[in-house]
């Protein structure tokens, strides 16, 4: 067994240990529209079988990933579906988002804490705006 299947069996045995929900439980929780079964064996179906001879789409039939999917497995089959594989797709993406939200929320040092806080980059209209942002970083004119 490769070093790269051992590391997705354990990533897989960790999820499990750990009670980490289903992808599709996931996706549900937070009002995203989860894969399909079919979607999830097109994805499956594009792996090209292993030296084991076994290909994705049978593993996942018979072990019943189509319907309750291990979230680490979810993830990497969502971004293969929706971006073939160069983006996260809408749960993946929006778990990356949410959780550098809530880290500089979190920091003490952050200006998200902080309710007093006034930008002092230049203004255009009175009031910070994005427009004034993206003038400053130099993308608008």
């Amino acid at each position: 067994m490769g070093l790269g299947a051992m590391l997705a069996v354990r990533n897989l045995l960790r999820g499990y240990l750990l009670r980490m929900p289903t992808g599709q439980a996931l996706a549900a929780a937070m009002n995203i529209t989860p894969l399909t079964p079919g979607e999830l064996e097109e994805v499956a179906s594009e792996v090209p079988p292993s030296a084991g001879g076994e290909s994705q789409l049978d593993v996942i039939r018979s072990s019943g990933f189509t319907e309750r999917t291990p979230l680490w497995y979810y993830i990497l089959a969502e971004a293969a579906f929706h971006g073939k594989g160069k983006h996260l797709g809408p749960l993946g993406s929006t778990l990356v988002a949410e959780v550098l939200i809530g880290l500089i929320y979190k920091s003490e040092n952050s200006i998200l804490r902080n309710k007093i806080w006034e930008p002092t980059l230049p203004i255009k209209h009175g009031k910070f705006t994005i427009e004034d942002f993206l003038r400053f970083a130099g993308v608008l004119l």
